[in-house]
């Protein structure tokens, strides 16, 4: 049987996935298709991408992760005010361990998919880097210490995302900046995406 309904995590996971290795790969429908799931995001986000009820921590995180890497990709600016306004709503799930699901619970653990925490920090701090004005990760590292605290002492398998983060942020950020629209800049927007590094950032500069 195929499940048909449009659940919001797991198309922008998709999505962004695909978005990635469309600009990796040169294919254009990959692209097209995955940007037609971020035309459906918006500051408030659900647990379908054609509405229902409210969405949960994963599926503000993965649509700020979704929206972030629609910017790295084109450039355009919608996506990063998109990334903006969900860097909010994903604020607001913050506690003082970690962010908080619906439930009240702190989800660190791996399920075999990353684990809502995993991807809420990991998203906020790809906004930081693009956004360090109006995203601040100093407001974070408290409760992602205490969230890579209980990780350690929970002594489980199944939390290497969050170690992932942790490893990424300690041994610093790669971040690539694409100025212009010739060849030589095309190929570097390419190759940027190829290239593999812990945690990246990609800027692109237009120039008159």
């Amino acid at each position: 049987a195929i499940d048909t309904n449009r659940y919001t995590h797991p198309n922008c996971v998709a999505a962004e996935a695909l978005l990635i290795s469309g600009y990796a790969l040169g294919r254009e429908k990959w692209i097209s298709s995955s940007l037609g799931v971020l035309e459906k995001l918006g500051r408030t986000v659900t647990r379908r991408l054609d509405g229902g009820r409210s969405g949960l921590l994963e599926d503000y995180a993965s649509a700020l992760n979704c929206a972030i890497s629609g910017y790295e990709g084109t450039g355009l600016t919608k996506y990063l005010d998109l990334a903006r306004s969900l860097a909010d709503q994903v604020r607001g799930f913050l506690g003082a361990e970690g962010f908080v699901d619906a439930g009240g619970d702190v989800p660190i653990l791996d399920t075999p998919e990353e684990a809502p925490n995993s991807q809420a920090f990991r998203a906020l701090f790809r906004a930081h880097l693009l956004l360090p004005d109006e995203v601040k990760w100093e407001q974070f590292q408290e409760p992602f210490g205490q969230t890579l605290g209980a990780a350690l002492i929970s002594k489980q398998e199944y939390v290497s995302s969050v170690y992932r983060i942790a490893d990424a942020i300690s041994n610093g950020v790669c971040t690539i900046t694409v100025v212009g629209n010739d060849g030589l800049a095309r190929d570097l927007h390419r190759q940027s995406f190829l290239t593999y590094y812990p945690l990246k950032s990609i800027r692109i500069l237009e120039t008159e």
